[in-house]
């Protein structure tokens, strides 16, 4: 009987892009849907379905929706052809939701402390701040780059470059503290970060340069002082 190979690569898709009206400088454009980044992961070289599909923040709106259907159509495979599914945290607007005239999924919670061997190598790391319990999941994807999905940790680029957090959940300073750390977690290990709420986004010794220069203008910057050491380190590490 041939051995299970347990996969170490993975391909994924973003089923759904991510956007928010809300910008770092408080101010909105209307004409943009709110909706979070959903991203479909499985096993590189494997056709996607149930036993071996994994969706991260299955948050649909109408038009995400539409989009997730057409980037499905693509790959031979529909909704049904998704198995797991994994919340990063819990704020309504990643968690599970269908528009109205779509039947129930049936997907399985997908656990990180107890997940089935196929997913034996997509791990989760707490990143709190914008949630407290919120988590992002890596994994390596078919180039070997470490791909984090992270939630709301990291916003979309402008919102990173500006070393803004959500103004609208009026966090505490501890909470924005938090969140400089978990950035820093993310960026320290990252090659590809999926933000919560816009397009993928390559970790380049220019951007980590960015941020290393406007951090001293973050809030509560004083207080973390770890963050600047992080971003270096990481910068060395890509020749920067």
């Amino acid at each position: 009987m041939p051995s299970f190979k347990v996969p170490q690569q993975f391909a994924w898709t973003v089923l759904q892009s991510g956007q928010t009206p809300l910008q770092p400088d408080g101010t909105a454009r209307n004409e943009v849907e709110h909706r979070c980044s959903a991203v479909l992961v499985w096993p590189a070289g494997q056709v996607p379905q149930a036993d071996n599909t994994l969706l991260i923040d299955p948050c649909f709106t109408e038009n995400g929706y539409a989009q997730a259907l057409a980037t499905l159509d693509g790959l031979g495979a529909t909704p049904d052809d998704i198995g797991m599914m994994f919340v990063t945290h819990l704020h309504p607007d990643h968690m599970l939701r269908f528009p109205a005239h779509v039947g129930a999924p049936r997907f399985r919670p997908f656990r990180p402390v107890a997940r089935p061997q196929v997913f034996t190598a997509i791990h989760s790391v707490a990143v709190p701040g914008h949630h407290p319990s919120q988590e992002a999941l890596y994994f390596q994807d078919e180039a070997g780059r470490q791909v984090w999905v992270t939630g709301d940790a990291v916003l979309g680029r402008a919102w990173l470059e500006a070393w803004a957090y959500f103004w609208p959940n009026g966090y505490a300073p501890l909470q924005i503290v938090e969140t400089w750390r978990s950035v820093a977690q993310v960026l320290s290990h990252a090659d590809v970060i999926v933000p919560g709420h816009d397009d993928p986004l390559p970790v380049t010794a220019e951007l980590l340069q960015h941020l290393l220069e406007t951090f001293p203008q973050a809030e509560f910057a004083s207080r973390c002082p770890d963050v600047p050491r992080r971003l270096q380190a990481r910068l060395e590490q890509l020749g920067g």
